[in-house]
């Protein structure tokens, strides 16, 4: 059976050819897509308003959790509808839409890891530097942060078009693997920019538990409190960045498994069709993780939807604090 390709990783099961009518399985992914754009277009759009809609949640962690959520957003609002498109074989005869189309999907994962990378560096001097953190992530440090993350993310995501790709296809049918190269996509953005990232967060969010837990012990009443503010916080950053683990390390793992089997790999289509939505899927998570783990997002988002008025809303703590 021929290689069948859906966003970033190839299936020796082989799916329904392009032209013929949609499987059940087709349809139950296409359905499931659009209501995983829904959530994380909605839920994300509640992350950034309580963000920027209210003076005391303009802190610098939740500055860089609002531009997470807006990778988040552009998924549910571009990279799905993207991919569903480029799963049915479009743009065809139009080698540069078709890499393009697929290169911001890959660019849209790389701001996601580079944004968590960002929040637990922040985080980080938040607990190392206590009495510096202020004139270190002051607002102009952010703004640089958050370009860089944007730029950084976009420019891993856009290296396809520079040449690393596989030239047009012969049949002019565009799909993530008849353009892009699985090598780049395991050694280079798997092995290079998402396990070492990621492995970077663990290191980091492993020393500020560890600080916090020495601060525990302190005598002073006001250090407990502080320590146990800071605890919360990091704890909810931390669940984050284990639901992008558990969400995109799947998916990463089946391409690595085509690039090193070959055609000795069969994958079921339906284990790749559950790839590929639990990696979507975590764009829709994260609102929740907030909502669940911080008592004051939680209430924030509650009085969006019932459509308060800004000056209305009851002053917020930073997810920082919360």
């Amino acid at each position: 059976m021929g290689i069948e390709s859906h966003n970033g990783t190839t299936s020796t099961a082989g799916g329904p050819a392009s032209g013929s009518a949609l499987s059940n399985i087709q349809i139950s992914q296409i359905v499931l897509e659009l209501i995983i754009a829904v959530i994380a277009v909605l839920g994300n759009s509640l992350t950034i308003a309580a963000v920027l809609l209210d003076r005391s949640m303009r802190r610098p962690t939740n500055y860089l959790v609002a531009s997470l959520a807006a990778t988040d957003l552009l998924v549910g609002m571009v990279a799905i509808p993207l991919s569903l498109t480029a799963g049915d074989g479009f743009p065809r005869n139009n080698f540069l839409g078709c890499l393009t189309v697929n290169s911001l999907i890959v660019s849209f994962t790389q701001v996601s890891i580079f944004g968590l990378l960002a929040i637990s560096l922040e985080r980080f001097v938040a607990v190392r530097f206590p009495l510096r953190y202020r004139l270190l992530c002051d607002s102009r440090c952010v703004a640089v942060t958050v370009v860089m993350t944007w730029s950084c993310g976009a420019a891993v995501g856009f290296v396809p078009l520079m040449g690393w790709n596989l030239g047009p296809p012969s049949d002019g049918f565009c799909s993530f693997a008849s353009v892009i190269d699985m090598k780049y996509m395991v050694y280079f953005i798997f092995f290079g920019c998402l396990l070492v990232p990621l492995l970077a967060v663990v290191c980091v969010y492993s020393y500020i538990f560890k600080v916090l837990m020495q601060r525990r012990s302190s005598r002073s009443s006001n250090a407990q409190s502080e320590s146990a503010d800071e605890r919360r916080a990091a704890r909810s950053l931390a669940l984050v960045v284990l639901l992008f683990a558990a969400c995109w390390v799947p998916l990463n793992v089946l391409n690595c498994l085509s690039l090193l089997c070959g055609s000795r790999c069969s994958f079921p289509y339906e284990l790749l069709v559950f790839a590929i939505l639990l990696s979507h899927a975590n764009s829709a998570v994260n609102p929740f993780v907030y909502a669940f783990t911080n008592t004051q997002f939680r209430k924030a988002y509650r009085r969006l939807l019932l459509c308060h008025r800004c000056r209305d809303v009851s002053p917020l703590h930073t997810v920082a604090q919360a």
